[in-house]
């Protein structure tokens, strides 16, 4: 569904942004007239901790309506959490990730709004952490795993696996042209 005031809001750590590339040069955004309305529409919330996102999550309402954002995208919550034990980072999760579901609707309407959630997996199981607080709170948990064979061939193929059924799909990020 396509709407002119539609937002998107992107929350990260400052040093993820600067960190992050850029797929355009400046002068292809800039001289792109529907780049250049496409990009206003979406805003940049930086955050150093779970706190910020918790705190953003509870005063988002605060904001004008034509301010809010149907789309919320947040960057490798991880980083962000903040614990000195398992227990304390599973709390932490738990409560933002409470937060961030709670502010996913319409203060009017009570319509869903899209909240996506990244997080880098752990090295060791090839999982996100915390895997089980967010089937909690999200309907639909996806994991993308690069797929590399015995020669570490396959790079740009990735599986997409769903984590309510199982269900596994493969896509291929490499050009298509030869």
């Amino acid at each position: 569904r396509e709407h002119p005031n539609q937002r998107v809001l992107f929350i990260a750590t400052r040093a993820a942004m600067e960190r992050a590339q850029i797929h355009g040069s400046r002068h292809e955004i800039l001289n792109d007239p529907s780049a250049n309305e496409r990009l206003r529409s979406i805003g940049i919330k930086y955050v150093e901790s779970d706190e910020d996102v918790r705190a953003w999550a509870c005063f988002r309402h605060a904001a004008p309506a034509e301010a809010q954002p149907s789309c919320v995208i947040v960057d490798d919550l991880g980083s962000m959490v903040r614990g000195s034990d398992r227990v304390s980072r599973e709390i932490a999760y738990a409560r933002t990730l409470a937060a961030l579901h709670e502010c996913a609707r319409d203060d009017e309407t009570g319509e869903a709004k899209t909240l996506v959630v990244s997080e880098v997996t752990d090295s060791d199981t090839g999982q996100a952490p915390m895997l089980y607080v967010y089937a909690k709170w999200f309907e639909e948990v996806l994991q993308v795993h690069e797929v590399r064979d015995g020669d570490g061939g396959g790079v740009g193929i990735w599986d997409l696996q769903a984590q309510s059924d199982g269900a596994s799909a493969r896509y291929s990020t490499r050009s298509q042209a030869g």
